[in-house]
């Protein structure tokens, strides 16, 4: 089956807006919460992964238009946020590394997602890993409002100590910088709600569960011991296939002091390092999960949730050695699958609890159709 791209998002939001506007009696303008997270596969509770702790994205979920088969245009950071947060491919974008980037290329008149929200009144604002950092440089000040009072914060990651690939560490005696976008989120948050006469466009990029898997005590004793978490199914690279199609990546591009080397697409990981890999992995994506739910529970206690858009999505997906790979740098499915979760307040009647599949090709003239059958074709309603 052939899914939708994120390429889609920046206009899916934009025509959303459009619609709850004209459908509201007030034509009050809704505020939206828009949130990226990296490196996240579907291994979410919505998703049908049972395994892993994510209450708060289910409950997001439960009232949201939930994209079974999205796609990131690449699976690679930089690229994947070029290329969302401009509604355009990488081959318009022109952004494919860690080097270019849209405003030097061919996009330095283009009008981002955050900024098309900041030309029509929204308060504009973004905290954390949205772009990935510096490309653009200070996380293009033009997408932003009063970027000289509120300036684009990218907090830098953080790695564990002794530079091993995964740690639970404590959070008073160890910095996370997740925690601290979370914390100027919320700032901003309660700032818009409380000063501001417009609606705001808040964008919260969350790190984990990136590289090396880092929560904080608690979350990695959410879950059994490691002997007891599946490897992959597919550990083996396929048979005949090409091998330009592998990335060696933490089995041979990081050189974490706990995990074993190889640059052979042959040699699987051990089994008692993978085991605790996915494990560290999972508990990341719940320390995430408890930084999106406390962004709810704001909401709620500002009397914001009723007016607010959310998007999560993530920007591209990861691998947990499938086809010998522990990385997204990849084609295949794992490494370009992405969760993504719309909930427009108000709406929640025109979508059923669980997954919608959108198929076809998206063109300019056709995103309206798009949308529409998003919202109104039988296999999206109850």
């Amino acid at each position: 089956m052939l899914g939708r791209s994120l390429v889609i998002l920046s206009q899916w939001l934009l025509v959303a807006i459009g619609l709850v506007q004209a459908q509201a009696a007030s034509q009050t303008k809704m505020n939206v919460l828009y949130i990226v997270v990296d490196d996240l596969r579907p291994d979410l509770e919505p998703y049908g992964q049972s395994m892993v702790h994510t209450p708060n994205i289910a409950a997001l979920a439960k009232k949201s238009l939930i994209f079974d088969r999205a796609y990131c245009q690449f699976a690679f950071c930089a690229p994947s946020r070029n290329s969302f947060m401009t509604g355009r491919r990488p081959d318009a974008t022109q952004c494919w590394n860690f080097v270019d980037h849209f405003r030097e290329t061919t996009g330095q008149n283009w009008t981002t997602m955050p900024e098309y929200f900041k030309k029509n009144g929204y308060f504009s604002t973004g905290v954390g890993k949205l772009y990935h950092p510096n490309l653009p440089p200070k996380g293009d000040p033009p997408s932003w409002s009063d970027f000289a009072d509120f300036p684009y914060v990218n907090p830098s990651p953080l790695g564990c100590p002794n530079n091993t690939a995964w740690c639970s560490l404590d959070p008073k005696a160890y910095n996370f910088s997740d925690i601290e976008t979370l914390n100027e989120g919320l700032r901003r948050m309660q700032y818009a709600s409380k000063n501001l006469s417009v609606p705001f466009f808040l964008g919260v990029g969350f790190h984990k569960p990136h590289l090396p898997f880092r929560s904080p005590i608690g979350f990695i004793e959410m879950y059994p011991p490691a002997k007891e978490i599946a490897v992959a199914k597919h550990k083996a690279f396929p048979e005949k296939a090409p091998t330009i199609a592998w990335n060696s990546c933490l089995a041979g591009g990081h050189r974490y002091k706990d995990v074993t080397q190889h640059r052979d697409y042959t040699i699987p990981m051990e089994d008692d390092e993978a085991k605790a890999l996915r494990k560290a992995y999972y508990a990341a994506i719940s320390f995430t999960d408890s930084l999106v739910g406390k962004l709810m529970a704001e909401l709620e206690a500002l009397g914001q949730a009723d007016n607010t858009i959310i998007s999560f999505h993530a920007d591209h997906g990861w691998q947990l050695g499938e086809h010998n790979m522990w990385c997204k740098m990849s084609n295949f499915e794992l490494g370009v699958r992405v969760p993504w979760m719309v909930h427009v307040p108000g709406l929640e009647h025109r979508s059923k609890p669980g997954t919608c599949t959108i198929h076809g090709t998206l063109t300019p003239s056709s995103k309206f159709d798009i949308l529409h059958h998003m919202l109104c074709s039988p296999s999206c309603q109850p």
